[in-house]
Parts: C-alpha cells; sequence; structure tokens
C-alpha cells in the first residue's frame, strides 16, 4: 500500500520544489489556501504582497536577477485580475513567469459562483499559453509543462488555473500521470542549436571587411548567458559595441569598444555593417528604422519568430546566441591578421566622450539649482553606487535623466517596463531582484504617479526586512510638460498635477525603515549613504523641479521657457 497521498497543492508545491524555486510572490485568499499549503510544506518561502500586481512584478524581477522562473499567484477572480498588468509586462518584455490562479469549484460552474472569472480565457492573449485545469491527475505534469514552456526562447509567462475542488482533491502521489520525480532530462544548453556553419562563417568574414562594423545585443543575449563569449569575441575582433535593455553592461560601459546613451544614433548612422544579436526591433527598436539605414544588416536569435523579415537582411541566423558567438570566437581566433579599425574605434570613442561630456557640463550646472534638477540627481546617483548595484527604472523624468549617465557593469544590472512601459511596477522588481542578489545595492528610480499606483508593497519589503532603497523622483506631475502641450484642449483646471509637498518618505512611519528629506543639490549625497548604510528598506522623497521636462516633450527646458502653443506652431516666446 502507497501512504504517499498528496492533495493539488501538494501535486504543484513538489514540481516547484524539484525545479529550485525558492520563492513565491501573491496574496492570499479562500481559492489558493490548499495550493499555498501545498507549496510552503516544499520549504519555498511565501512572500505576501501588498496587491497582486506587486507580487507579478517580483516575480518578473526575480527572474530577470536570477534567469530562473519567477513564481507568482492569485485567488479567484479580484485576485487574478489585479495580476493582469504584471502579466502583461512579463509577456512583452519576454520573462519567465509561472502564475497560478485559484478559481471556484467546477461544481459550482453555471451558478454564478463567488469571484467567477475564468484566467485561462483572459489571459490567453497575455501568456505562452493559459490553461484550466480539471483534472487532478495532470497537475503536475501541468506545473512541469508550464515552467519548461515558460522558459523556452523566447521566455515569457504561462497561466495554470486550477479550481478549489481541484486542489483539495488528494490521492497517491503515482497516480499523477506521465510525471516521473526526479527525472533526468538534457539540459537546455544540451538541447540548443549552433548556427549554421556556413552562414557564421560569412558573418565573421562581413565583420573582418567592414570598415565601420557595430554589434548590438539586446534581451536575448542576457537570457542566453552569453556575455562572456560576446566579451571575448569583441576583443579579439576589435568592434564597437552596444548592449540593449537588460543586456546593458554585458560588455562592460567602461569598456572602450562600448557605446551607449544618446551617441549611439550618431555611432549607428555611420556604421557600414551591423550585426543583432538577440535583440528585438520594436517599438524601443523603432522598429528598426536605424537598421535599414545600415548598408548590411544581420539578424542572429535563437528563435525564428523574432527575426524582423521586414528588414533588408544581408545574413540570418537562428541559434543560441551562446553558441553561434562561441563558433564566430573559434572562427575569429583562425585570423592571423585581423585588421584593426583604428580610425573608426577612435570616432566611437570620441562620439562617446562627446556625449559623456554633455551630460556631465549640463549636471555641474545644475549643481547648486534648488529645486533639485534630475540631471543632477542622476549624476549623483551614478556616481555613488557600486558596480554591483541593481537599478530600477519607474520613473518618467527621473529615467530620462538617468539611463544615459548610467555605465552599466554586467548583463541584468538594468530593470525596466521594457515595451509594456508601465508605471508603479519599480517597487515589485526591487523586491524581486533584492532577494535574488542579498547583500547587494538595489536602487528603485520612482516617480510620484508609480509611488501612488505600487507604492504600498514598500511596507513588504520593510516586513520582510529587505534593505532596497526607493528614491522618488517627486515633481508632483504626472509626465512632466506634457500638460503644456494639451492645456488649451483641457483647460487649467484640468489639469493632471499631484498634490505637491506630499512626503512619500513619511508614508509608513510607525514600520522598521529608513527615511530621508532631499530638497537642495547638497543633500542628496549624504541621504544615498545613510539610506544604504542603514541596512533597512529606505525610501529617499527627493523634491524636484516641476519645470524640467523628459526630453520626448520637447517643450521647456531648464533654462528657457516655451509656451506650448506657440511650440506647436513653431514659434518661439520669451519666458
Amino acid at each position: 500500500m502507497n501512504d504517499d497521498v498528496i492533495h493539488g497543492g501538494e501535486a504543484i508545491g513538489r514540481v516547484l520544489k524539484e525545479e529550485g524555486v525558492e520563492y513565491i510572490f501573491g496574496i492570499v485568499g479562500g481559492h489558493v489556501m490548499p495550493l499555498l499549503g501545498g507549496i510552503v510544506k516544499q520549504g519555498i518561502r511565501l512572500i505576501h504582497m501588498r496587491h497582486e500586481q506587486g507580487g507579478v512584478y517580483a516575480a518578473d524581477g526575480y527572474a530577470r536577477a536570477t534567469r530562473k522562473i519567477g513564481v507568482c499567484f492569485g485567488t479567484a477572480g479580484p485576485g487574478m485580475t489585479n495580476m493582469i498588468s504584471g502579466v502583461a509586462q512579463a509577456y512583452l518584455c519576454r520573462v519567465p513567469v509561472l502564475c497560478l490562479f485559484g478559481q471556484h469549484p467546477t461544481t459550482e460552474d453555471l451558478q454564478e459562483p463567488i469571484q467567477e472569472a475564468y484566467a485561462a480565457d483572459i489571459c490567453r492573449s497575455i501568456t505562452k499559453w493559459s490553461h484550466r485545469v480539471a483534472e487532478w491527475r495532470i497537475l503536475s505534469l501541468s506545473t512541469k509543462k508550464a515552467i519548461s514552456d515558460a522558459k523556452s526562447y523566447p521566455a515569457g509567462p504561462v497561466a495554470l488555473e486550477v479550481p478549489l475542488n481541484i486542489l483539495y482533491k488528494s490521492g497517491p502521489a503515482e497516480k499523477q500521470l506521465n510525471y516521473h520525480p526526479g527525472a533526468k532530462f538534457p539540459s537546455r544548453m544540451q538541447m540548443a542549436s549552433a548556427g549554421n556553419a556556413d552562414s557564421v562563417e560569412r558573418v565573421v568574414e562581413m565583420l573582418l571587411s567592414a570598415e565601420r562594423p557595430v554589434i548590438v545585443a539586446g534581451e536575448g543575449l542576457h537570457w542566453a548567458d552569453a556575455a562572456p563569449e560576446l566579451n571575448e569575441l569583441i576583443q579579439i575582433m576589435r568592434i564597437p559595441v552596444m548592449t540593449r535593455r537588460i543586456s546593458r553592461g554585458a560588455v562592460p560601459e567602461n569598456n572602450p569598444l562600448s557605446f551607449s546613451g544618446r551617441a549611439r544614433r550618431e555611432i549607428l548612422n555611420k556604421a557600414d555593417l551591423a550585426v543583432a544579436i538577440g535583440l528585438r526591433l520594436g517599438y524601443l527598436e523603432a522598429y528598426g528604422s536605424w537598421a535599414r539605414r545600415i548598408p548590411r544588416f544581420v539578424q542572429i536569435n535563437e528563435a525564428d519568430s523574432e527575426i524582423k523579415e521586414e528588414i533588408p537582411t544581408d545574413e540570418v541566423i537562428v541559434g543560441h546566441p551562446k553558441l553561434v558567438l562561441r563558433q564566430m570566437v573559434e572562427i575569429a581566433k583562425q585570423e592571423k591578421n585581423i585588421p584593426v579599425k583604428k580610425d573608426w574605434l577612435k570616432t566611437v570613442r570620441e562620439m562617446m566622450e562627446k556625449s559623456r561630456e554633455v551630460h556631465r557640463r549640463e549636471a555641474e550646472e545644475a549643481r547648486t539649482s534648488t529645486p533639485v534638477h534630475p540631471a543632477y540627481l542622476a549624476q549623483e546617483i551614478v556616481d555613488f553606487l557600486d558596480d554591483s548595484a541593481t537599478i530600477v527604472y519607474d520613473a518618467f523624468t527621473g529615467t530620462y535623466y538617468l539611463t544615459p549617465r548610467i555605465q552599466a557593469s554586467f548583463s541584468g544590472q538594468i530593470l525596466d517596463a521594457g515595451e509594456y512601459a508601465g508605471v508603479g511596477q519599480g517597487v515589485g522588481m526591487a523586491l524581486g531582484a533584492q532577494l535574488a542578489r542579498p547583500g547587494k545595492q538595489v536602487l528603485a528610480m520612482m516617480g510620484d504617479g508609480g509611488m501612488g499606483i505600487g507604492g504600498f508593497d514598500i511596507e513588504t519589503a520593510i516586513r520582510y526586512k529587505l534593505p532596497a532603497v526607493f528614491l522618488v523622483n517627486n515633481n508632483s506631475t504626472w509626465m512632466a510638460g506634457s500638460f503644456g502641450i494639451y492645456e488649451s484642449q483641457f483647460g487649467k483646471e484640468n489639469n493632471w498635477d499631484i498634490t505637491p509637498g506630499l512626503r512619500y518618505d513619511k508614508i509608513f512611519e510607525g514600520a522598521d525603515y529608513h527615511a530621508e528629506n532631499v530638497e537642495s543639490p547638497e543633500q542628496i549625497r549624504p541621504a544615498l549613504e545613510r539610506s544604504f548604510n542603514s541596512g533597512k528598506t529606505a525610501v529617499i522623497n527627493v523634491v524636484v523641479d516641476p519645470k524640467v521636462y523628459h526630453g520626448m516633450m520637447k517643450t521647456r527646458d531648464y533654462y528657457e521657457h516655451r509656451d506650448q502653443t506657440s511650440r506647436l506652431k513653431g514659434e518661439k516666446s520669451g519666458a
């Protein structure tokens, strides 16, 4: 007789344990009680959030920081629907997240049960796949397949919805169909494919013959953990490289061969060959418009679905970036006389130095400005943080001034909302990143808008004693500068300002955390030092100048005011 009897929650929990899951993120509810009980019984830690979307964002941040599966959960109905924004972000950013949803019992179908909703249907367009598991015997198999498919490239969320009676049902563990605990299976790298040998050789020849070649690496490089191979290749061939979004820092940006920030457009416009590796050519790459201007273009990606056929391309390689780059390295090593493009390398370095000097000068000119100029705030942040720090973006204007000043040093250092372009994700993502990287600095650049949407999960960080620092770029408005463009349409009384003078550092008074309020430039560095040295969750409220706008607005800079209506007519007015 087999005494190993398990209920549905335990069937799922055992698979999570076998897959190395350490944390699950979400909020409890009646429809997930057996699920949570079965998971925590395996020694997996429950991180209980203040909002379900924060749980998905935390799982997202954890997955990006570890390259492992992130796991989140929500109870039926509103618990599930509250998670949708986070699920959509993970989908568009290609992040492996397993979403577990509770649901009313199948015996209550068609009877108007409490919290009736169907995650499998609702999530279908924002997951790789979603499924309602209405059979106890396939819970283990469904969980195993969900994790495997979530991690396969291009990665993304998978949703499992399990009715309450299926979670509570018990039976012998051996009755779980087509699931073999501890069974060996080839690793993902063992299953990965190298590139077509002839194509790889042609690409290396193109790089050798080009006068002004560049390599542009994207998300696929990060998930393939291919930074060592990329660094080796560019050092052998002396080719300038730009790493994008989560792969920023795969080639440390203090490397003379690295280019980034606002110099990238000018550099790309001068290139005669670009090799894109693991790069998604969507909105954030202007749908590849820059690639169309380059005489020769190559796409290398692990999934053929990520290849953009609408962009003129000289060579395509479908293969795992780590393996393809290793192939390229081995071919390059055989070359006895690799030409060094000295003039091109000098041009790239000069462009980068010019760009950095512009940023340094802008920050220096704002050194004494009160309220704080976000350019000076950004410069103080990057000058203070360790090379090992994780930076999370969740501030429209603040991020605009921060991102070109960062010199990223490792892949996965910068976490953002990608093409989902959400607001309020920063707190959850920072929480997940801090769990993934204990002992390392984690800073979330928050806007006051993001604080209003996701800020209360800072209490979660406090409760779990996570020493992340949440710096609020407090300019008391949404999308600084945007209202002026539409003022004639909306009227002054319908603006989207936020109550000025709010003290976000005081929201959690009574809890054990560190708080700072910054109103002048000289207070920034001491506040950062005290916050990170406190060993506690910290909130730094920085009062920044509301008249300093994101470059997208192009309506007003710090020194010259332009009337918004006249600007649209192309006329410049006085201050």
